[in-house]
């Protein structure tokens, strides 16, 4: 494989037909955006010195082989605190439920905007049971740590902005950002995180 992708320097098509990766059927191999921390040091090391464009050479784990390409590279944008409501879908869920959930998201989002309390909405209807418990609080969290639909809107959002209902596999989110945590400023750190995937 490696031999081959040297040779037409085409990585997508691969990707989507070889990989023994059970998470490749849905992803593509693409495994976002990466931090320090995000994948063990092995890995991250490749892709840390992997060019933008390139490709890795084949390196062997305890769990097989792994080629990464580096898709691209993008300014570390810290960590954001920000609080959801998330009316998530049960197993199962059939088409009428799932429209009465976005019906319900749009009406809690109408309130949301006319002044209404993100933390009492929270503690009422969300389904994500911790964040409810904290008042629709979530933990402090970087790119890479959440599903990517989630944190591409969220890290599009301004400060104290609320988006609208959104879906992701788990339902749906309507998420408030509160502000931002700066950036590890250690030299020792590489500061920027980059957009990977793996065959």
């Amino acid at each position: 494989m490696y031999e081959k992708l040297k040779k037409e320097k085409i990585f997508s098509s691969w990707r989507n037909n070889i990989p023994t990766d059970p998470a490749a059927k849905t992803n593509k191999g693409d495994i976002g955006f990466i931090t320090v921390f995000t994948l063990p040091y092995e890995f991250e090391n490749i892709v840390y010195t992997t060019a933008p464009g390139k490709f890795s050479a084949p390196y062997k784990s305890k769990i097989g082989y792994h080629i990464f390409k580096n898709l691209g590279e993008r300014k570390a944008l810290g960590k954001i605190k920000a609080a959801q409501i998330l009316l998530a879908f049960p197993p199962g869920a059939n088409d009428a439920y799932k429209k009465k959930t976005a019906k319900l998201a749009d009406s809690l989002y109408q309130r949301l905007i006319k002044g209404d309390d993100m933390a009492k909405l929270a503690s009422k209807f969300s389904n994500d049971y911790i964040s409810a418990a904290s008042k629709g609080m979530i933990p402090d969290f970087g790119v890479g740590q959440y599903d990517a639909q989630f944190e591409k809107i969220v890290f599009g959002l301004k400060n104290g902005q609320i988006s609208k209902p959104f879906l992701t596999s788990h339902g749906y989110h309507i998420v408030k950002r509160i502000g931002s945590v700066p950036v590890v400023t250690d030299p020792k750190i590489k500061p920027t995180w980059m957009s990977s995937n793996q065959n």
